[in-house]
């Protein structure tokens, strides 16, 4: 039947599908406990961190004046730190390594800011850097993941995303409507890979 030879014809072409499609992923801790989020330290810290850092509003200028401070949760070890080349924070805003961001600021020059931050751990604190992600695309097709989203509306884990078609070359982004969003590219994850850091990387629901 008609049917048939059309899911048969699909079979042979998704994978050149899948091969062209712009993918976006996101990063992930290597760890898998649960109590690993760092919440910032300081009265006020986090508007100001969600105005800067997300929203892009302000010049930061506070940041002249103030240490970053970072208070990791209970589940999180000291040893932890030493081995984590990335960061889950309170806010949608990726920590990363001091080992990444000097390997990495070169290449990342152009689209992300690092700022230190000293993250507390029991007895000990660690430097890492908080990234202002500077480059604001349309990474997301809203019209479709939205659609995606009345059709999973049971489904209160399932976040569905899907990715716009002609992205252009891009390495790390925010999406330009849903700033909370970001995400790299298949360039930035691959370089990842080969530098060996020490974080996860995910292919996002789509």
């Amino acid at each position: 039947s008609d049917g048939t030879a059309s899911t048969r014809i699909y079979e042979l072409i998704e994978p050149t599908i899948r091969q062209y499609a712009m993918k976006i992923y996101e990063i992930r801790s290597i760890l898998r406990k649960r109590e690993t989020i760092i919440m910032f330290k300081g009265k006020g810290n986090n508007d100001r961190l969600l105005d800067f850092f997300i929203l892009n509003q302000g010049d930061g200028r506070f940041l002249q004046y103030t240490r970053l401070r970072g208070i990791a949760q209970c589940d999180m070890k000291e040893n932890d730190l030493e081995r984590c080349d990335f960061l889950h924070s309170f806010l949608p805003c990726p920590i990363f390594s001091q080992r990444f961001v000097e390997k990495m600021s070169s290449i990342l020059k152009d689209v992300v800011t690092f700022y230190p931050i000293d993250i507390y751990c029991g007895d000990k604190s660690k430097m890492f850097f908080i990234a202002k992600i500077n480059n604001y695309i349309d990474l997301i097709n809203h019209e479709k993941s939205e659609a995606l989203k009345l059709e999973n509306r049971n489904d209160l884990f399932m976040i569905p995303i899907v990715a716009n078609e002609n992205l252009g070359n891009f390495l790390i982004a925010r999406d330009t409507k849903e700033v909370v969003f970001w995400g790299i590219s298949e360039e930035l994850k691959d370089i990842i890979i080969r530098e060996k850091f020490k974080m996860k990387i995910c292919e996002m629901q789509q």
